[in-house]
């Protein structure tokens, strides 16, 4: 699936009109016009076809969470220090066997510092994508760990940070229930009872998840 592809079901999906792109794409201070947004949905045969770039899809994501959600507040952490372009998560499995196993590296946006919607599979280059995926192996394999394992990544300038080790299944993970062969639960339990791990393959074209978070007050006595 081609970032077109993505950019097209996100439109249908979301019923959003080319004006809608236009005032998204705004919000992040990229520019861009109804023929220009045309042009990408056109088929590659077509002579305006236009390839959607990383960046274009990465800026629209951006734009897409401020849209729906409103702008984040200034943050006081690591992410002001460096250039954070784009943040994605690396579900690896391992068994007691040493067995791999790793689901599609998945896209990350968060509000207020809490992820917001995850999208697998990412969007960003196989190089950086294969680096994660690299790493997150190689820190499994230090740690001789047994289970799954969360490895989110900052992107910076094609560098990538390690931002969180999360030593269970995982938010980012959860689309796995509904379009992967086999969840990141079930992954889980066959790693620390020694069974051979699942199929990790998406049953999908690509998968959001959307983070709910529900605020309950509590009466005590």
């Amino acid at each position: 699936m081609t970032n077109n592809d993505i950019l097209k079901k996100l439109r249908v999906a979301l019923q959003l009109k080319d004006t809608d792109i236009v005032e998204i794409m705004g919000l992040v201070n990229f520019r861009v016009t109804k023929s220009e947004i045309n042009a990408l949905y056109r088929n590659e045969d077509h002579p305006k076809f236009m390839e959607c770039k990383d960046q274009f899809l990465r800026n629209f994501l951006n734009g897409l969470i401020i849209h729906k959600r409103g702008p984040m507040p200034p943050k006081k952490n690591i992410e002001q220090k460096i250039a954070l372009d784009a943040e994605f998560s690396v579900i690896i499995s391992r068994g007691e066997d040493g067995e791999i196993a790793l689901f599609m590296p998945t896209h990350n946006a968060h509000v207020d510092g809490i992820l917001d919607i995850s999208i697998a599979p990412s969007h960003l280059s196989s190089q950086l994508l294969d680096q994660g995926k690299l790493a997150a192996t190689k820190i499994a394999e230090m740690l001789n760990y047994v289970g799954v394992l969360a490895v989110e990544f900052f992107v910076s300038d094609n560098n990538l940070f390690v931002n969180e080790l999360a030593p269970r299944p995982h938010n980012s993970g959860h689309w796995t229930i509904d379009a992967a062969r086999t969840s990141q639960f079930e992954q889980h339990l066959r790693a620390i009872l020694d069974l051979p791990l699942g199929d990790p393959t998406m049953t999908a074209p690509f998968a959001v998840m959307g983070n709910m978070l529900v605020m309950t007050r509590i009466r005590v006595g």
